[in-house]
């Protein structure tokens, strides 16, 4: 049996009005889309895009595409100085559901709050224009039973140059936040980007920080985090991150780079302090391992030896070293090198590891 079907314009799409969908000789179930009632949930997807003129396509048929109707597209152009707008206008001219917003350039901070203060769906989720959704993401998102759950995040599949690095994912489960500081730092492993991830609108309470241009984003999901309690984990990769845009901020040497990962990483120790009320070593662990990624990328430059010392003075380090607990052997001996204020062995260190992943990398190519 087949529910009412409301007839489309086009000749292969039908809508179901509520009921159980069984076979049918007509139609196949790419065809059909869910048709959006009073009673169905509103989903708003914010885009914030900044020359994306190669991608944003991809995002938005990835979003005009899925099979659930009660959504609302808002892209909000920030300044970009290539074809972005007149692309996304285009496709707001077909598509109803489109908001297409300007601002002079901004950051994608700003951008999201101008899609936040948009928005008017139930629910809220984030798409970075030079990524994309699987087919059929929110009509599954939907079909989760959210009566009870603050939160639903889900896995993530990695490309770079076409093809698939990696599918960063955790198995189903519910879970109680408030249980206990290990519940939070499994979650940790994909739970640090906005983007794959669905939220009530009515728990945001705070947007995005404009003060940072780093790691605002992992601030975001903290603060969502603080009013949460029960969150649904999906193993279902559904979000598509590409990893081909080389202007990207994350990928560029910045000096006061680290000065930005230390306060958000001050800022998710208070946030474990003020719901656990204890700490656990894994995360004065992450305070070494941002220190690390910023002298090797140093290193791997050619940058300055004054940079590199800069940087290992930005943090009282042997403060916190003590509280450490490493279980690979390579960090921990670069947190006590740290620990010893031994400068020139930790860039020997960092030097020595730069070159045998080179050559480790030259003789993947060579096989």
């Amino acid at each position: 049996m087949i529910w009412d079907t409301l007839k489309t314009n086009h000749k292969n799409d039908f809508y179901i009005i509520g009921a159980v969908l069984e076979s049918h000789p007509e139609y196949s179930i790419t065809n059909v889309k869910f048709w959006c009632d009073k009673d169905m949930n509103k989903i708003s997807i914010i885009v914030p895009a900044y020359n994306a003129e190669k991608t944003i396509k991809r995002c938005l048929d990835s979003l005009i595409d899925q099979d659930y109707s009660n959504i609302e597209i808002i892209v909000i152009d920030d300044g970009s100085s290539d074809n972005t707008y007149d692309i996304v206008e285009e496709y707001r001219e077909k598509n109803s559901n489109i908001t297409l917003l300007h601002q002079n350039n901004q950051g994608v901070s700003v951008a999201r709050n101008k899609g936040l203060e948009t928005a008017t769906g139930d629910y809220v989720m984030f798409v970075d224009s030079d990524d994309s959704l699987n087919p059929g993401t929110c009509s599954l998102l939907m079909n989760v039973d959210v009566e009870d759950i603050d939160l639903i995040i889900f896995g993530l599949n990695i490309y770079r140059s076409g093809k698939l690095l990696r599918t960063p994912h955790l198995d189903n489960n519910i879970v109680n936040l408030d249980e206990s500081p290990e519940k939070y730092w499994k979650l940790r492993r994909i739970n640090l980007g906005p983007c794959n991830k669905l939220y009530k609108r009515q728990l945001i309470r705070k947007v995005f920080d404009l003060n940072l241009s780093l790691g605002e984003d992992t601030k975001f999901v903290l603060d969502y985090m603080s009013n949460v309690h029960n969150i649904r984990i999906l193993e279902n990769c559904l979000y598509n991150v590409y990893l081909d845009n080389e202007n990207s901020l994350n990928r560029q040497f910045r000096e006061n780079k680290l000065d930005q990962l230390i306060v958000v990483r001050e800022y998710e120790e208070k946030f474990l302090r003020d719901k656990y009320d204890c700490l656990i070593p894994e995360i004065y662990n992450e305070y070494f391992y941002d220190l690390h990624g910023i002298l090797f990328t140093i290193v791997q430059k050619k940058l300055s030896y004054n940079i590199f010392r800069k940087n290992l003075t930005k943090k009282e380090y042997s403060e916190i070293y003590h509280d450490t607990m490493f279980k690979r052997k390579y960090y921990k001996l670069f947190a006590w090198l740290v620990y010893k204020n031994k400068d020139k062995q930790i860039y020997l260190l960092l030097k020595l590891r730069s070159i045998i992943l080179k050559n480790i990398s030259i003789l993947k190519r060579k096989l």
